[in-house]
């Protein structure tokens, strides 16, 4: 009788164990992600990956974040770029991209993009580079 108990334990709490793993994995929205890591081929969808990157000098970091009722999900990568800040506008724009200018040289780039999503480019002068926000906007 003691055995069955052990065994009936064990198998209850291997499986809390297997559904808590997969309700984490489900609901987890990671941030920070470097592409040479197990958690980019997990959890990072193949539409930021496809994201043409400007000339970067730092490694891109990539994150998610779900859709939550009325709120769409969204993807993103940031990276620095040696790029210059005038042929990212020109580049963007050549592309279908609308650029509104805001203060200290911030630039917002909107488009439409594959598949139906939407794509906000964030470009923000540095010291010696411009950082560059990619974000992908869509359910995923």
């Amino acid at each position: 009788m003691i055995k069955k108990f052990m065994l009936f334990i064990g198998i209850t709490a291997l499986f809390s164990a297997c559904l808590f793993s997969f309700l984490f994995y489900l609901f987890w929205n990671p941030s920070d992600v470097r592409p040479d890591t197990i958690t980019f081929y997990l959890k990072i969808p193949e539409v930021i990956k496809k994201v043409e990157l400007f000339n970067p000098i730092t490694s891109p970091l990539y994150g998610v974040s779900s859709s939550d009722g009325e709120k769409v999900g969204s993807t993103d990568v940031y990276y620095e770029s040696k790029a210059p800040l005038s042929d990212l506008v020109v580049e963007l724009t050549e592309n279908g991209a609308k650029c509104e200018e805001f203060e200290n040289r911030i630039f917002v780039c909107d488009f439409a993009w594959a598949d139906g999503y939407m794509r906000q480019t964030t470009l923000t002068t540095k010291e010696s580079s411009v950082g560059i926000q990619e974000t992908i906007i869509g359910d995923m």
